[in-house]
């Protein structure tokens, strides 16, 4: 699922982006080995960084696909997910 959602190629195709999934993917797995709902979280970090990108037109700037696993570059996106989870949540009690 995860290669489904992060993008291919940058928006003027000059730079592959998910790479050699032998490369990312063992480290991937071992990540969301410890924390299975980790997973849905990046997939929703990629998601809030696709539109944060759309938005300011940084399309061209992703990361490569082992950089994002390596660093775990969907870090930078929790906090947003979360506020947003933590809006609907306090929304929807009303």
């Amino acid at each position: 699922e995860l290669k489904a959602v992060y993008p291919k190629v940058t928006p003027a195709k000059k730079r592959r982006l998910q790479g050699d999934q032998d490369k990312w993917g063992p480290k991937y797995l071992y990540i969301i080995k410890k924390d299975r709902s980790l997973h849905d979280k990046v997939i929703k970090c990629i998601k809030a960084e696709q539109k944060h990108r759309k938005e300011t037109g940084s399309e061209e700037y992703w990361a490569l696909m082992t950089t994002y696993v390596n660093n775990k570059r969907w870090d930078q996106y929790l906090d947003d997910i979360n506020d947003f989870c933590e809006e609907n949540k306090f929304s929807r009690d009303i």
